[in-house]
């Protein structure tokens, strides 16, 4: 594939752990890459990667590509219509639940390769599903200029052949111009893949950012006060 000119572009679907080396490979070979996330294994490696691309002028482009589905649009047309005024505050997640304790060896896709566990549980929960909310903030806000973040492993033992030291929790706070950004990741706590941004006259909710199809929701800035009781209720009977 990589010495038959006719081929101008190889999509990279293979562990995250082999990203690095066969991108590269690609690059040397002037082919054009789209690759599974994330680039590389850490940040020296997608830079490399980066940089090799820049110099080739070769396109180097990486998933996830949620930032062009319909939600996210919504969201941005939105936001570039003031529908919530300035914006202020983003809270972002991407909790998966306790990704350890499900059926994991029963996990095939239709080829009859099984989902590798010990590589997704290495990469860690940030570098696997941060891409998702943070290639949407940076289309909404511009380039970050500070982050705050804190991360640790709570679960070594996932019944993988090894104990895992990667971080399966991390919480961060982003800086962008004007808004400021609590984004969160785990394979340990509950499913919530929610997506809310606070502005001055109004919040936007996304329930499912992993949804390409799901509902924008909007709603005034303060709420009346029924509106407040009932919302208050119905969260807490979600608990009960």
């Amino acid at each position: 594939i990589l010495n038959n000119k006719n081929v101008k572009l190889i999509i990279n679907l293979t562990n995250p752990s082999e990203h690095y080396k066969v991108i590269k490979s690609c690059l040397k070979y002037n082919k054009h890459v789209y690759t599974e996330k994330p680039l590389g294994m850490n940040f020296k490696e997608a830079r490399e990667l980066f940089n090799l691309a820049k110099i080739k002028k070769i396109k180097l482009a990486s998933a996830p590509c949620s930032v062009l589905s319909i939600a996210s649009q919504t969201v941005q047309k939105a936001l570039l219509e003031k529908k919530i005024g300035n914006v202020k505050l983003v809270y972002a997640n991407f909790d998966a639940g306790m990704t350890h304790k499900l059926n994991l060896s029963s996990w095939k896709n239709p080829s009859g390769a099984y989902w590798p566990a010990l590589d997704e549980f290495k990469t860690g929960c940030t570098y696997e599903h941060a891409g998702y909310f943070l290639t949407w903030l940076h289309s909404f806000f511009g380039d970050a200029y500070k982050v705050h973040a804190y991360s640790k492993c709570l679960f070594p033992d996932k019944g993988v052949e090894s104990k895992i030291v990667t971080p399966d929790f991390s919480v961060g706070c982003i800086e962008y111009k004007d808004v400021i950004a609590r984004v969160t990741l785990s394979v340990v706590a509950p499913l919530d893949r929610s997506l809310l941004i606070v502005g001055d006259k109004g919040n936007l909710l996304v329930p499912d950012i992993r949804d390409d199809h799901s509902s924008v929701y909007i709603r005034s800035n303060p709420l009346s006060k029924l509106e407040s009781a009932l919302e208050y209720r119905i969260n807490f009977q979600k608990f009960l």
